[in-house]
């Protein structure tokens, strides 16, 4: 299943991708919303994210954190490893392989990038990312940097998949507002924001291009 997946990735994730028509499925505020983009200056910050595929017994997964509250930005959130671009970074590639290691301790050279999904902007704290998708051959030793991540958890990619996994209920914005937000029960974890509109493209992307069950 790795390789089947893997092949069809690579090829899907060279064309025109959902964007933000599929983010905005999970998006607390319509990305169009004047409040959504209100946040972001000439400032703004610039980092990547790592999805990680990987196969246990013919089942494929991919991890999130939950991060500690001592990191500078997100903190206590649930997200993919990844961080800031910095100054001696090659590329955005590269901050999310350096931020992986740091953070979950994934060897680079185990991990095979396929492509990037559409950028996205994270108005509470004025980031741009770029979620690009790797594939770990076989299942990784995860390490993890107890300072920055205080959990790990290993989602079954199909659970993006199911409609029933998608709910809504009030969370509180950096807005300062309350609304209805859609999220995700994975694993008995809610997943929300920017994290969830990242995965409401790969899933659009799976069940339009690749025949999954």
């Amino acid at each position: 299943m790795i390789l089947s997946i893997k092949k069809i990735l690579k090829l899907k994730l060279k064309n025109k991708l959902p964007g933000i028509s599929a983010q905005d499925k999970m998006s607390p505020i319509s990305v169009s919303d004047e409040m959504y983009n209100s946040s972001r200056t000439k400032d703004v910050k610039i980092g990547s994210v790592l999805i990680i595929l990987y196969s246990i017994n013919d089942q494929l997964f991919f991890p999130l954190i939950e991060r500690t509250e001592n990191v500078k930005y997100h903190s206590k959130q649930i997200s993919f490893p990844g961080g800031r671009f910095e100054e001696n970074d090659r590329n955005l590639e590269y901050t999310a392989l350096r931020e992986t290691k740091e953070e979950i301790g994934l060897i680079p050279s185990n991990l095979e990038i396929l492509g990037s999904l559409t950028k996205l902007y994270i108005p509470a704290s004025n980031f741009e990312i770029t979620p690009f998708i790797a594939i770990h051959e076989n299942k990784p030793n995860f390490k993890l940097n107890t300072k920055e991540v205080v959990n790990l958890i290993e989602v079954p990619l199909k659970n993006i998949l199911d409609i029933r996994n998608i709910s809504k209920k009030k969370m509180k914005l950096s807005f300062g507002i309350t609304l209805d937000c859609p999220f995700y029960n994975l694993n008995g974890y809610v997943v929300w924001g920017a994290t969830a509109m990242i995965l409401s493209e790969l899933s659009i992307i799976l069940k339009k291009k690749y025949y999954y069950e």
